[in-house]
Formats: C-alpha cells, sequence, structure tokens
C-alpha cells in the first residue's frame, strides 16, 4: 500500500474513531507515537519506512513500554477515576493507576494487562486497514 494510501486510511480512522487519537499505539524510534503522531510523520516524510511497516504489525508482540506508556497516560488523565472492572480476562478490579504499577512491575497482572492492549492495537490495525 503506497504513503498516500495509508495517510487517507489513517485519517478516515482518526476522523470516526476519535477516542484513539492520543492512544499510544506504536514504537518509532524507541519511543510510543499515538496515531496523530503518526499521520503527521507520514505526512512530513519521517520515519515512513518504519511507521509503515508498525501499522501492519500493530497488536502483534506489542512491547511492554507501549502498554506501560498507555497507562502511565490514562493514569495521570484520571488519577481519581473509578476502578476498572470488566477486562477480556480476569483480573481484579483496579484503577488506571493501579494497572499502570502492574505493567511496570510486569507481573501476572501486567501480563495480562499487555494481552488485552494487544487486542486493542490489534482492532485499531483492522479499523485503519478498511
Amino acid at each position: 500500500m503506497s504513503v498516500e494510501e495509508k495517510i487517507r486510511r489513517l485519517t478516515d480512522f482518526l476522523r470516526t474513531n476519535p477516542a484513539f487519537v492520543n492512544v499510544p499505539f506504536m514504537m518509532v524510534a524507541g519511543k510510543p507515537i499515538t496515531p496523530t503522531e503518526a499521520l503527521t510523520m507520514l505526512q512530513t516524510g519521517r520515519n515512513v519506512e518504519e511507521i509503515m511497516g508498525g501499522l501492519t504489525r500493530l497488536g502483534l508482540d506489542v512491547p511492554w513500554e507501549l502498554t506501560e506508556e498507555f497507562y502511565r497516560r490514562l493514569s495521570a488523565a484520571f488519577p481519581e477515576a473509578p476502578k476498572i472492572y470488566a477486562l477480556q480476562q480476569y483480573v481484579p478490579a483496579m484503577t488506571p493507576t493501579e494497572a499502570y504499577e502492574h505493567v511496570k512491575a510486569r507481573d501476572p497482572v501486567g501480563e495480562t494487562l499487555v494481552r488485552s492492549y494487544a487486542r486493542l492495537l490489534e482492532f485499531m490495525r483492522l479499523r485503519v486497514d478498511r
């Protein structure tokens, strides 16, 4: 797929799925980036090969650092947030801050959160590729 087509699809995805605009979804040059940042980079010709490759692999082999950044941002945005109860696989009810701590600790609950986050990224990949 051409860069122009990927820009069009990513733009459409962001327009129809505004809840995902600031979700860290891939690592580029060793740093987590959001779909909005990826779109800007593609439009300006920066890290094009890395982003194009990353878009085809969303949800596959998710690095801990990416999941950690997601929960760090969620925790910072909602420090007094209620507990998260409904997750794909059983994990105890927890706040975004507690989830962030589990991911940082890389414990079994953190592993479950990484797998759940991978499914979210897989969902995003399928929507971008429509």
